[in-house]
């Protein structure tokens, strides 16, 4: 029998490969963590523009009624 390349134990192959589901598993979390987070901060950004426009429309109806 020929064999082509290094063999390598099955117990290091297998362990090679939980490295590399732990590591993509990791990754895919990390994705999703920026995704929430970018998701979180555009949230805040409406919720402060909306802070914003009410402040705007209340210094307005001060502004009418101290004349």
């Amino acid at each position: 029998m020929t064999t082509i390349g290094p063999t390598y134990p099955a117990q290091f192959v297998v362990g090679q490969a939980e490295v590399k589901l732990i590591a993509d598993q990791t990754s895919d979390a990390g994705v999703l963590a920026i995704k929430v987070a970018q998701q979180n901060l555009g949230n805040t950004q409406e919720i402060e523009a909306s802070i914003a426009h009410e402040i705007d429309h209340l210094k307005l109806k001060v502004v009418q009624f101290c004349r």
